[in-house]
């Protein structure tokens, strides 16, 4: 063996006291009692040896660029995280060609220490053109959004465009994912939010109410029921987004979905006052009376 970890060992039976011997980068073998020989032997003692961890939704490259995978990369191994699947919206351009997949797959190389993996986009302009490309590039998953928080780098993607993107990715196994928000609701309830004179995260909250999120999470599911593709929810914040989710599949359509932690973490009512624009997040994070 190339090296022994030795601690509390936790598995799906339970936690022990035991060891875990590694051979190249890949785990060899996990047991109890006398360890294997080994070039490195690294003991512990009473603290936990856990699982790597896989963060389903990170945004590396929002503010900082390719070069965001440094910090982000070093946040998540600080915390257990030794994989990350990174979302297309980078900055300055998102990823929906494949000369971008390249340049980020490049960034990974040179900026991670963890394993990362990608989703891809498709904008108004590439269209469907760069799909096929970017799938033998390696992404595993697609991503969209019904909501338009930049024309460039978070574009709006109509029903159609979603529909002719359902159909592409129909019989892969390739989810595609949507950020769940009815723009015109939003736009609408925040257009008012305003002229009251209404402002910080309660307002904020108030005017993503939970109808716009099910509203563009039930229709895009029936678009994936319908061409029989993969529909994935990338951002849900209540118990009803859930509902929908587990119907469509009740009747056989191939859909998922996700909830980021920190809708089960903080309140508005609660925590707003004291984090302010750190909780404005979309969908919102509700109120627990909801």
């Amino acid at each position: 063996m190339d090296s022994v970890i030795m601690g509390r060992v936790v598995t799906p039976q339970g936690t022990h006291p035991g060891w875990v011997a590694v051979r190249g980068e890949k785990i060899a073998e996990i047991g109890t009692g006398a360890a294997p020989n080994a070039a490195t032997v690294v003991d512990y003692g009473d603290c936990l040896i856990l699982p790597g961890s896989i963060d389903g939704q990170t945004h590396a490259t929002n503010s900082k660029g390719l070069v965001g995978f440094a910090p982000a990369s070093a946040s998540a191994l600080a915390g257990g995280v030794t994989t990350i699947v990174d979302m297309p919206y980078d900055t300055p351009l998102p990823l929906d060609i494949p000369e971008r997949l390249t340049a980020k797959i490049s960034a990974v190389a040179a900026h991670s220490l963890c394993d990362v993996a990608l989703y891809a986009t498709v904008t108004k302009e590439s269209g469907l053109d760069h799909v096929e490309a970017l799938i033998e590039g390696g992404v595993v998953a697609f991503k969209i959004s019904s909501f338009e928080s930049s024309p460039v780098r978070f574009p709006r993607i109509d029903e159609a465009l979603t529909l002719d993107l359902l159909e592409k990715l129909a019989g892969r196994d390739l989810p595609l994912g949507l950020h769940n928000e009815d723009q015109e609701i939003v736009r609408s309830r925040t257009a008012k939010a305003r002229a009251a004179g209404r402002d910080g995260i309660g307002a904020h909250s108030d005017s993503r109410p939970l109808a716009a999120e099910l509203a563009a999470t039930g229709q895009f599911l029936a678009l994936g029921q319908a061409v029989g593709a993969h529909a994935h929810i990338v951002h849900i914040s209540h118990e009803e987004g859930f509902a929908q989710v587990g119907a469509f599949a009740g009747i056989g359509a191939p859909v998922t979905g996700e909830l980021c932690v920190h809708y089960l973490c903080f309140d508005p009512a609660h925590d707003g006052a004291q984090l302010g624009a750190r909780m404005k997040v979309n969908p919102p994070i509700r109120t627990r009376c909801h």
